[in-house]
C-alpha cells in the first residue's frame, strides 16, 4: 500500500479555518460577480452513481433548471463539450452511444457503465447549460486518487488473510477522506469562475431575472452544499436521489472518517467493509442484474441486510477457510445457506 504521507501530505488542511475559508469564498464571489447578475438558486441532489434508477431525481428537478452541474472527477475539455453538444441536441444519444461501443466492448453489458448510459438518456436535448466544478484530469488530486485506487484495489484482491484486507481497507478510506476534502474544497471554489463563465458565454443565461443551477453529487459530498448553505442560506436547498438514501458499509466507514467520528470505526463495521467488497467482487453477476432492474438503493439495503447478520468472529472465519485455498463464494453461500438467508438472484 502507498503511504498517504508520501502522496497525499500536499492535500492536508494547511490551518485554514472554517471561518477563514469561508470568508475566501465570499471573497470570490464578490471578484466574480458583476452588476446586472441574475439572481442565482442552488439546488442539490445527492445519491449514488451506478445505476439507471439513481437519475430518477434528477430527471425530474432538471426541468426546471438552467444549468445543470454533475460530479465529474476527471474531467477534460472534450468531456464536457460532448455533454454540452448532448443537450444542445447537437449530438444525439444514438451516435454517442455507438461512438462509446467502439471504444468499450463491454458498453451495454459493464456495471461501471450502467449509469452513464442513463446519464446520456437524461441529457439529450436537455437544453441546459452544463459545467464541472470537479477536479480535472490534469488535478494532482485526480492523479493521486487514481494512482491509489488502483494499487489499493489490486492489493485487496491479492491479499488473502483477514487482518490484511482490513488494514488496507482502513488505509484507503483514510486516503479517500484526505482526497474528498480537497475535492470539496476545489469545488467550491470552481463555482463562482465556472458560474462566471456561463453567464459571460451565454447573454440569453444572463438576461433572466433568476438562474437555477442543478448539481447532483455522490451522496459522501454533502459537505458542498453544507458549505453553500452558509454562504447563501436562502437560495440553497438540498435533495437526495432516494429515501431513505442507504449507504453502503465502506461509504458509512468513508463518513465517519471524513467527519472525524473515527472513535466509532469499529472492528466490526472494517470486517463488514471487507465482506462487502469482496461480495460485491465475488458475487457480480447478481449484483449487476440488480443495477440494471432497480438502482443502487435496493442493491445497498439488500447487500447490507446479508452481511449485518455475520459477527465479527464469524467474518474472520470465512477468510480463515479462503486461507485454505477454499473459494469466497462457495464459503459465502454456504454459510448462508446455514444461517437460512435467501441468495436467490445472487
Amino acid at each position: 500500500m502507498i503511504e498517504d504521507k508520501q502522496l497525499l501530505s500536499s492535500f492536508e488542511a494547511k490551518g485554514e479555518t472554517e471561518i477563514e475559508f469561508l470568508n475566501s469564498l465570499q471573497e470570490l464571489w464578490a471578484k466574480e460577480k458583476k452588476e446586472g447578475d441574475p439572481e442565482l438558486k442552488f439546488s442539490f441532489v445527492f445519491g449514488h452513481h451506478l445505476s439507471p434508477g439513481d437519475l430518477n431525481k434528477v430527471k425530474v428537478k432538471i426541468k426546471e433548471a438552467d444549468v445543470f452541474i454533475p460530479e465529474g472527477f476527471g474531467w477534460d475539455q472534450q468531456s464536457l463539450d460532448t455533454w454540452r453538444q448532448l443537450s444542445g441536441g447537437v449530438l444525439s444519444a444514438e451516435k454517442l452511444e455507438k461512438s462509446h461501443e467502439k471504444a468499450y466492448s463491454d458498453f451495454k453489458t459493464d456495471r461501471k457503465f450502467f449509469f452513464l448510459r442513463e446519464m446520456i438518456k437524461v441529457l439529450e436535448r436537455a437544453g441546459k447549460k452544463i459545467t464541472f466544478i470537479d477536479t480535472e484530469i490534469n488535478n494532482p488530486l485526480v492523479i493521486v486518487q487514481n494512482l491509489l485506487n488502483t494499487t489499493s484495489v489490486r492489493e485487496f484482491s491479492q491479499i488473502k488473510d483477514f487482518e490484511g484486507k482490513k488494514e488496507n481497507v482502513k488505509q484507503r478510506l483514510q486516503n479517500l477522506s484526505v482526497i474528498s476534502h480537497g475535492r470539496e474544497n476545489y469545488m467550491l471554489q470552481q463555482l463562482p469562475v465556472k458560474i462566471r463563465e456561463l453567464l459571460d458565454a451565454n447573454p440569453d443565461l444572463r438576461k433572466k431575472p433568476e438562474v437555477k443551477i442543478l448539481f447532483f453529487l455522490g451522496a459522501n459530498h454533502t459537505p458542498v452544499y453544507h458549505t453553500m448553505k452558509k454562504l447563501a442560506p436562502e437560495d440553497t436547498e438540498e435533495d437526495f436521489s432516494t429515501y431513505p438514501l442507504i449507504f453502503s458499509f465502506y461509504d458509512e466507514a468513508a463518513r465517519r472518517i471524513r467527519f472525524n467520528k473515527q472513535a466509532s470505526l469499529s472492528e466490526e463495521l472494517l470486517a463488514r467493509v471487507v465482506l462487502e467488497l469482496d461480495f460485491w467482487n465475488y458475487l457480480s453477476r447478481g449484483v449487476n442484474e440488480i443495477l440494471k432492474q432497480s438502482n443502487s438503493n435496493e442493491l445497498t439495503t439488500k447487500v447490507r441486510s446479508i452481511i449485518e447478520l455475520f459477527s465479527l468472529e464469524e467474518i474472520k472465519n470465512i477468510y480463515e477457510n479462503i486461507a485454505k485455498r477454499k473459494k469466497f463464494r462457495d464459503i459465502l453461500l454456504e454459510k448462508c445457506k446455514q444461517k437460512g438467508i435467501d441468495m436467490k438472484g445472487f
